[in-house]
């Protein structure tokens, strides 16, 4: 068995609403890889179940100052641990949907933005069937320019995204893992080839069409 390097290889999937990413981050979860859930969805269906108010589409930056907080907590947790950790969106997701909503970010945002760098950012194409939902009330316009302001956000930072395009969602996941031990710092310690198409069933349901139905 290959070990792992000792220090964690942090990468970031993101990409606007109904990429497919959070259904990509369970397919690698099932498929045993480390991952980071999306706490901006967490934050939004519990705030939902309590009756609240406070949501990115009606009080952004009260939502992103806990937001970030709580990513930051997310990140140093990754730090402790080793090998490739994958997070469903980073820190600096946020930036697009403040710009979009023209609010202007706090200083201690940002600098948790700069603070906290991940080590590779992966950027999934919109799906060519967009779906709303309780926690994406975001028109698929609205979502692609979301889409381009994400963009800008993280090459502002200095990240190099690496674009994933559309295509079924097992092929995807390879696409990203080969990308991923391409830029790991230690090629001797590479990822597991791993086989998705029985978790693949698990995410997607039966008769689904992968990398079209999922979440965000």
């Amino acid at each position: 068995m290959n070990k792992l390097p000792r220090k964690p290889f942090l990468v970031v999937l993101t990409g606007p609403p109904g990429a497919g990413k959070t259904t990509s981050i369970e397919l690698m979860k099932r498929c045993g890889f480390v991952v980071m859930t999306e706490i901006a969805r967490e934050l939004i269906d519990r705030e939902q179940k309590r009756g609240g108010h406070v949501y990115p589409w009606t009080h952004l930056t009260e939502f992103v100052d806990s937001l970030w907080r709580q990513q930051e907590r997310q990140f140093h947790a990754a730090q402790r641990l080793a090998g490739p950790v994958f997070f469903d969106r980073g820190i600096a997701d946020a930036i697009a949907f403040m710009e979009y909503h023209q609010t202007v970010p706090s200083d201690a945002f940002i600098d948790a933005c700069r603070r906290c760098r991940y080590h590779l950012v992966f950027d999934l194409h919109p799906l060519p069937e967009y779906k709303r939902d309780a926690q994406r009330p975001y028109s698929e316009d609205e979502a692609n320019a979301l889409a381009r302001l994400n963009q800008r956000a993280y090459r502002s930072l200095g990240y190099e995204i690496v674009s994933a395009p559309v295509m079924p969602i097992a092929a995807r996941i390879e696409f990203v893992l080969m990308e991923t031990r391409k830029r790991m710092r230690r090629p001797q310690c590479p990822l597991p080839s791993i086989d998705v198409s029985e978790p693949l069933q698990a995410v997607v349901g039966q008769g689904a069409v992968a990398g079209v139905r999922g979440g965000s």
